[in-house]
């Protein structure tokens, strides 16, 4: 029988490779997925745009890894490529049940896999919360950038540069809805992800992507009228550089468009302050487009005044506001009078003024002529016993007309 202190460094061993051994296979699963991560991006890369815009932005989680890497594999048992794989009904279908199971909610698969993230962040920190950034798919929690390595930042910015590149091309030949269904694309995925700490270079690339591709969304935007979209497009390009002139300048476009003038002549201040500390070469061009743009919106102002200052005289014109408005149900303007209805109404009017012309006309000649004003009433006639009331016979006359009926 061994002595205590013995048993109890034992059993301190055994923890400790039991403690040991769990770690080792959470590093191997860890490796594994982050190779298979690696595998299916490379084969999205070669996928129709439609397919990389339904699986980009739920990418990052494990259940559509899961599907695809089990996708990828009955692929290559099948001699199929893996964009023909993914064009099969059922695998599509089931990629659009897995995003709908995704946006469910807090109690979905997004709820779930961040409690099961943040428990993996207190034993490994390959996966660490860098930005939270409110909304994610269809308004979910906050986003959480994963870590990749090198060679997993490369392939993202390999995607990041052709889908920018894509967009660029579309936006060229002025397919503005193309250009911002890529920059969109592109946003969606280089938003979820970030380099490991010690690959500066790297982070600051992907950084840099990034900002890019928000400036394009919110220019595309801004020529399909979308203005809310061009808003936080450029609001999340200033979150990555606050001192960023081309975002300012389409926060302003945007704000304009929606009818925030103030708010968008405040924004092109700021971007004549920043344009002071620039290149003669940029500031001349900056300042030039600044003043044009200012001498627009204040244009706009004053049209928008002078339209406003001329609506409301041509109400007060046809007594829109006056005594003489009459609606029939309160809401909607009166129906128009037909021809008879018309001759109706002024016959009717001029008999009005030829009775208040006459009224006038006695109360004239009586005033000249020193009779009242208003005459006064005169004593009802009272019948009495001896003469009865006006409009009945006497018993004499009754008595003579009866003598006079035909026999």
């Amino acid at each position: 029988m061994q002595r205590p202190e013995v048993q109890a460094a034992m059993r301190s061993k055994l923890k400790y490779e039991s403690a040991a051994e769990a770690a080792q296979r959470t590093k191997l699963d860890k490796l594994e997925r982050k190779q298979r991560r690696y595998e299916i991006m490379n084969e999205l890369m070669k996928c129709a745009t439609n397919v990389k815009h339904l699986i980009s932005p739920m990418f990052r989680y494990k259940i559509t890894q899961q599907y695809l890497w089990k996708v990828l594999c009955e692929a290559r048992k099948e001699g199929l490529l893996f964009c023909d794989k993914l064009r099969q009904p059922q695998v599509y279908h089931r990629l659009q049940a897995i995003k709908a199971e995704i946006t469910a909610g807090p109690y979905g698969v997004a709820g779930w896999q961040a409690e099961e993230e943040v428990e993996e962040d207190l034993m490994d920190k390959m996966v660490v919360e860098a930005d939270c950034i409110p909304g994610g798919i269809d308004g979910e929690a906050p986003d959480r950038k994963q870590v990749l390595d090198k060679r997993e930042i490369q392939g993202v910015l390999d995607f990041g540069q052709r889908i920018k590149t894509e967009g660029n091309e579309a936006f060229l030949n002025e397919n503005w809805e193309g250009a911002l269904t890529r920059y969109c694309q592109g946003d969606e995925m280089l938003k979820n992800f970030a380099a490991e700490p010690h690959l500066d270079k790297e982070n600051k690339e992907l950084k840099t992507m990034h900002r890019q591709c928000l400036n394009n969304k919110a220019n595309a935007a801004l020529m399909v009228d979308q203005w809310q979209t061009a808003l936080r497009a450029a609001d999340s390009a200033l979150k990555l550089k606050m001192d960023d002139e081309k975002a300012l300048f389409r926060k302003a476009q945007a704000l304009e468009g929606l009818g925030r003038t103030d708010e968008a002549l405040e924004v092109l201040d700021e971007v004549e302050q920043i344009a002071e500390d620039m290149d003669e070469e940029f500031k001349e061009q900056i300042l030039d487009d600044v003043r044009e743009r200012k001498e627009e919106i204040k244009a706009i102002e004053r049209k928008a005044a002078k339209d406003f200052n001329s609506m409301f005289k041509a109400m007060g014109d046809k007594q829109v506001f006056g005594s003489g408005r009459f609606l029939a149900d309160g809401t909607s303007p009166p129906p128009a009078l037909t021809g008879a209805e018309e001759r109706k109404l002024k016959r009717l009017k001029e008999q009005e003024e030829y009775r208040t012309a006459k009224a006038r006309h006695e109360l004239e000649q009586r005033r000249k002529e020193g009779k009242p004003i208003i005459d006064q009433p005169k004593e009802p006639e009272m019948p009495t016993p001896n003469k009865p009331p006006f409009g009945y016979r006497s018993a004499e006359r009754t008595r003579r007309a009866g003598n006079k009926v035909e026999g």
